[in-house]
């Protein structure tokens, strides 16, 4: 989920930040993350769309992986809180479910 002005929440900043850290830090390796599979589900509203904070931290934890080769299961999913919830994310999970077999 994106908090206020497009940050992270409280509860996962410091995970966006130590993580965002990696892909600058020289001593850290471009290809850290090449044995790790992943794909992000993000949360928000498309009314902040126009402000540039939709699903912004979802977006910078789906880039940092990707900077760090890790191997991109699905496209990053963003899901709106102006829609139903549920018949946005059950098909990525059907699509994560395989991609996972």
């Amino acid at each position: 989920a994106t908090h206020t002005d497009g940050e992270p929440p409280p509860n996962c900043a410091h995970f966006v930040t130590l993580l965002e850290d990696h892909v600058h830090d020289f001593r850290v390796s471009q290809n850290a993350l090449e044995h790790v599979s992943f794909a992000v589900l993000g949360f928000g509203s498309t009314e902040y769309e126009a402000a540039g904070h939709y699903c912004t931290a979802a977006a910078r934890v789906d880039s940092a992986f990707a900077s760090l080769a890790g191997q991109r299961l699905l496209p990053l999913m963003r899901v709106t809180d102006t829609e139903d919830a549920a018949s946005q994310v059950l098909p990525w999970r059907e699509e994560l479910e395989t991609a996972l077999r």
